[in-house]
């Protein structure tokens, strides 16, 4: 090809440079870039190799931003430096690491070793490819998807925020929930705790809290097996409303029909449930569940009630003020919630499920209704 392209193609001009990195940007081949330049492509391939940046931005550990080796995450070393006669900080966590050890390999990016060579290949993301698409389909980055927006965060990539679809709507997360502050109750009561019993029946209990504006709250319950919703308006999240909501599905179950719904209850940390014991004392002073918390930040652990939380945010949605609600009104979120078909229960409602298994004298000591399907609505309209 060089032979019939005019001119001395050993030279490239700023101007040429620029318009390179700007084609690489977009994804150019380098022969369409080269036929543009009237250059031949080994020309455009050579001049990238010899000046592209050979650095790169890897997984680096919290307190050495500094390491680009590979085995940084599992290197035990100490003191590899000899400076010192005593020295207890692995040196994975020193800026020098990767200077002075012997061991150090650092980390490359497969795809670097063929065309074209560099990241600005990559616009993937800018095609409207999410990360985790970009992760799956090319394994040879070696990278989570955690690991990618980590980049995209730090500005190490050119991507920036406003190319991803989604983050971009997502506003900064206000939790203003108080969690239990005694430690002590979570002893034989954690998650691990909870796996270890393994129940075959247990329910999961969690609060929804209004918009500012009132200090209501509604306590709710899911019970996996059935994904049968239940739910009591609460006029504050505190643990004395709780307890006299529990206490009053007791008396309309029976402490032994309670047991059977609500036997194992799995729960966050938050203060409205910080005594454990007394919630599990029922009225007659005999024990009516056995309560666990979640771990930390872990509201995945009871992922089954956060997802009926959204069908109760489509009829409830965040920023609405729950000061004029009553009980009425969340049971009448709950039968419609109830009363809508799930995949999971191959088309069946949770209120069906719940028929067969529990009977109706349980369901109707709940105040639970069924709903016509198509009378179903799961939007704002249902409480006007």
């Amino acid at each position: 090809m060089s032979n019939s392209i005019p001119g001395n193609q050993k030279h490239l001009t700023l101007h040429d440079r620029q318009f390179i990195e700007d084609s690489l940007d977009q994804g150019l081949s380098f022969r369409e870039i080269a036929k543009f330049l009237c250059k031949d492509p080994t020309t455009i391939s050579k001049e990238i190799r010899l000046h592209r940046m050979n650095d790169i931005h890897p997984k680096r550990i919290f307190n050495n931003p500094h390491n680009f080796c590979t085995k940084r995450f599992r290197c035990k070393k100490t003191n590899a430096c000899n400076k010192l006669f005593i020295c207890d900080t692995k040196c994975s966590s020193c800026m020098k690491c990767n200077e002075v050890c012997k061991d150090f390999e650092k980390e490359q990016c497969n795809r670097l070793n063929r065309a074209p060579y560099v990241c600005n290949g990559c616009p993937l993301i800018k095609q409207g490819q999410s990360p985790y698409v970009i992760v799956n389909n090319h394994p040879e980055l070696n990278i989570s998807v955690k690991g990618l927006y980590n980049y995209i965060n730090q500005q190490v990539l050119l991507v920036r925020d406003i190319d991803l679809k989604r983050k971009v709507k997502f506003k900064p997360r206000k939790n203003t929930k108080k969690w239990i502050a005694n430690r002590e109750v979570f002893k034989g009561r954690t998650y691990k705790d909870f796996q270890t019993l393994k129940p075959k029946e247990f329910a999961e209990m969690d609060t929804v809290v209004s918009a500012k504006g009132s200090n209501k709250c509604i306590l709710t319950f899911y019970i996996p097996e059935t994904e049968l919703f239940v739910a009591r308006l609460l006029t504050n999240c505190s643990f004395r409303c709780v307890k006299n909501a529990i206490d009053k599905m007791e008396k309309s179950l029976g402490t032994y029909d309670f047991l059977t719904m609500f036997g194992v209850c799995l729960t966050d940390r938050g203060s409205e449930f910080g005594d454990p014991v007394s919630l599990e004392t029922g009225v007659d002073g005999i024990q009516r569940t056995s309560i666990y918390y979640c771990d930390p930040m872990r509201n995945n652990q009871k992922g089954g009630i956060e997802q009926v939380h959204t069908l109760l945010r489509m009829i409830l949605p965040k920023g609405t003020v729950f000061e004029y609600l009553t009980q009425w009104d969340i049971r009448k979120c709950v039968d419609h919630i109830n009363s809508y078909p799930r995949e999971k229960l191959g088309g069946m409602t949770p209120y069906m499920l719940a028929l067969e298994k529990y009977g109706p004298d349980m369901l109707r000591a709940l105040r639970l209704k069924f709903v016509e399907p198509d009378t179903v609505n799961l939007t704002p309209s249902l409480l006007k």
